[in-house]
């Protein structure tokens, strides 16, 4: 049996926890989201409907896939040009709770097993609405759930909601040489996953975790190799 106060003691898993949707640089691109089938924005009350969905692990479906992005430039401090930009620099960048990757990143997911999910392109419009920004990108949704983390052996993985505590748990913000233990047979696929008990992170097969390092997006998905205890 592994001693948990010497964690070099304990396996290294063949999963690895990330959180794409958290890093400070995922969040700058001033974009709006259009309401499935349309060219319009979409209702906000229906963007956290979908939202929950996203982020339960449920199928978002046609109602839930947006129209398009829309670069809706209030405050007149960006031109088309800029955000054409902005565009090209990310590979990866969130809106509201739907993460959105550029097509050279969704080449790379589609070859991994995303279950139940898929890769949806998705136009970007610019300011007048019908002219698309030269930038493919595309809706990543992997709509898996797989009992992973161990929450009592993983240290600081604490109720999200004192007052519920069977609800939903917490990981440190920082997961970087901390210790998350998980259940070997979450190791099987699809590739990518949510854990319902477990807020603002997702996981990844080794498998998937290589090819993300091997391309360089190790940072942007925050990705870190969780830990075995042995049975």
């Amino acid at each position: 049996m592994n001693n948990l106060s010497d964690p070099s003691n304990t396996p290294l898993a063949p999963i690895w926890s990330m959180r794409p949707m958290l890093g400070p640089f995922h969040d700058v691109l001033p974009l709006r989201l259009l309401a499935p089938g349309s060219s319009e924005p979409w209702d906000v009350n229906d963007i956290h409907r979908a939202n929950n969905r996203y982020h339960a692990a449920e199928p978002l479906g046609e109602s839930g896939i947006p129209g398009g992005l829309w670069f809706m430039n209030t405050g007149k401090t960006l031109e088309d040009a800029d955000v054409q930009v902005l565009l090209e620099r990310h590979e990866i960048f969130r809106l509201n709770s739907m993460l959105f990757v550029s097509g050279g990143l969704a080449g790379l997911l589609a070859e991994l097993d995303l279950g139940r999910g898929g890769l949806h392109r998705v136009p970007v419009y610019m300011q007048d609405g019908t002219t698309e920004f030269r930038r493919e990108v595309f809706l990543l949704e992997f709509p898996n759930a797989k009992d992973t983390v161990i929450r009592d052996a993983t240290p600081r993985c604490k109720p999200l909601y004192p007052n519920r505590p069977d609800t939903t748990y917490k990981l440190p913000m920082s997961l970087a040489g901390r210790d998350v233990f998980v259940n070997s047979d979450a190791a099987g696929p699809p590739d990518l996953w949510f854990d319902p008990m477990i807020d603002q992170t997702q996981f990844a097969s080794d498998a998937a975790a290589q090819r993300l390092i091997a391309e360089g997006h190790a940072v942007s998905f925050d990705l870190n190799q969780c830990k075995l205890l042995d049975p």
